[in-house]
């Protein structure tokens, strides 16, 4: 079962209760021997499991009205976002880093990229205006309060996500592979150990069309 949610005053997901599984298209059953459902596909696709945040809210709710908060929106950005957050946690299952790793949030940023994209914000006095005033009151420049708060603050987890893209000048790309490519280099970088497939495989087992966008 997957659970229907809101989000409180803090973007907090407040579970209200169950309901029957998220029906998608052709998507049918869960069962990986149910070649009628996602899991009977032949791509490396996930199962839909109730642990995950559902991509069309996390979209809706948090993502994209974040992004337009601080004028930095477009359906390639929101598209990123949500991307990173499904090759990062599966789509929100993980707020820390497992085994004891240090990255935190839906979007696993680290500390080091925490305070590059805090030393962004304060060289952009438009979008400092934005995202101190709105998103950043109770834990304003300091950078290890901010890792803290992304834990469960899914709304500022996102704005520092949305920066941290900013601070590469290439425009985002229009297509699923180019922006895998723009997460591998700018957000993974090449020590990192995620690969282009990997995020396009997360991408089609979260998301497996562009419902979202209709």
């Amino acid at each position: 079962m997957v659970h229907d949610y809101y989000f409180d005053s803090l973007m907090r997901p407040v579970y209200s209760g169950d309901h029957e599984l998220l029906q998608r298209g052709d998507v049918q059953g869960s069962d990986p021997g149910d070649s009628s459902g996602l899991c009977g596909r032949s791509e490396p696709y996930h199962c839909v499991r109730e642990e995950m945040i559902d991509p069309t809210q996390l979209t809706r709710c948090i993502i994209r009205p974040v992004l337009k908060d601080i004028g930095y929106w477009s359906i390639n950005a929101e598209k990123l976002v949500l991307g990173t957050c499904c090759q990062e946690s599966d789509c929100g299952k993980y707020l820390e880093q497992l085994n004891g790793g240090p990255a935190k949030g839906i979007y696993q940023s680290e500390r080091p990229a925490m305070a590059d994209n805090v030393d962004y914000i304060r060289r952009h006095d438009d979008l400092a205006a934005a995202v101190v005033e709105n998103w950043m009151v109770s834990v304003y420049w300091d950078v290890d309060r901010i890792m803290e708060e992304i834990v469960w603050n899914h709304a500022l987890a996102t704005v520092m996500c949305r920066v941290h893209y900013l601070r590469f000048p290439e425009p985002i790309p229009d297509s699923l592979i180019g922006q895998a490519q723009m997460w591998k280099v700018c957000y993974n970088t090449e020590a990192g150990a995620g690969t282009v497939e990997e995020y396009i495989a997360s991408w089609r087992g979260f998301v497996p069309s562009d419902s979202v966008w209709v």
